[in-house]
């Protein structure tokens, strides 16, 4: 099934109410990274300087906050929120700042992506409960590889068996099931 088919039978089966997800565990990292000085510090090293590429970010309320702790704390260079149930308003509110939304299937936004171009986070979308077609999943996997730069990490919270991404290239270097939140590197 083609990921435009995958997002259309989503939708049909009303997981859009799963844009909540986003919200809870975007609150939830940005919480722990606040009182966690070893995720932190880490995730600045790799973040600073980068752009940032938030797949399933959620609506623009919690996803700003996130994306301000990520710019203003950790120094990322920009922030881009993808949603597929973004709202409209949300999209054009940010034009000529270093945060932009795009409303958008993760997959397809990442297709059009440079290789090695951007730092990607995903807080509690990457889980079987969320995206249960494991084709769309695995190639989600394999872009997100491609799209991290050398020596760069992928991050995020509640990530349904982080090792699965070890065939890609990556090694888990932060992460428990005490600290939820798992960094990969590539």
């Amino acid at each position: 099934m083609a990921y435009s088919k995958y997002l259309e039978t989503l939708v049909k089966e009303g997981l859009e109410n799963s844009k909540g997800i986003s919200t809870l565990y975007s609150k939830g990292v940005i919480n722990i990274l606040k009182n966690a000085k070893e995720p932190r510090d880490k995730l600045m090293e790799y973040v600073k300087g980068r752009k940032i590429i938030d797949i399933g970010c959620g609506m623009k309320n919690s996803a700003e906050e996130y994306a301000l702790f990520l710019i203003n704390e950790l120094g990322a260079s920009s922030y881009c929120g993808v949603d597929p149930f973004m709202d409209k308003e949300d999209i054009s509110k940010h034009a000529e700042s270093k945060i932009k939304y795009v409303k958008k299937d993760a997959l397809a936004y990442l297709l059009e992506q440079p290789d090695e171009s951007a730092v990607i986070t995903a807080n509690g979308v990457l889980n079987e409960e969320i995206i249960s077609h494991k084709e769309y999943m695995e190639k989600l996997k394999e872009e997100i590889y491609r799209i991290t730069p050398k020596n760069g990490i992928f991050f995020g919270a509640h990530i349904d068996n982080p090792k699965s991404f070890e065939k890609y290239g990556f090694k888990h270097i932060l992460g428990s099931n005490s600290l939820p939140i798992n960094i990969l590197k590539k």
